[in-house]
């Protein structure tokens, strides 16, 4: 069985949880890449600029879950702002990567 940090890869699965430690998901998004296995981080964005220039590129394409473009809704549903999940699927756009 093929595994990634550790983790078994089964294909039926779906997905493959990201190493909680401070390099965790670039190592995990990097074996990935290494086994064939297609990468798709699913986020809300807010914590984009997290994510490494090497993550990015091991990225095949991003679900980017914004749950609203009003700044005002954002805030209420989300308890956050909405201006770094907008920062990042600009940063998205200019890599070049597929977000849906």
């Amino acid at each position: 069985m093929r595994t990634v940090d550790d983790v078994p890869v089964t294909p039926s699965l779906g997905r493959v949880p990201a190493d909680p430690g401070p390099a965790g998901p670039g190592r995990t998004t990097r074996g990935a890449k290494e086994l064939g296995v297609h990468t798709a981080p699913d986020t809300s964005g807010f914590l984009g600029a997290n994510l490494t220039e090497r993550m990015l590129a091991d990225t095949d394409l991003v679900l980017l879950d914004v749950k609203s473009g009003d700044p005002d809704t954002y805030r209420r549903v989300t308890g956050g702002e909405l201006a770094p999940t907008l920062a990042f699927g600009r940063r998205l756009a200019r890599a070049g990567l597929t977000t849906y």
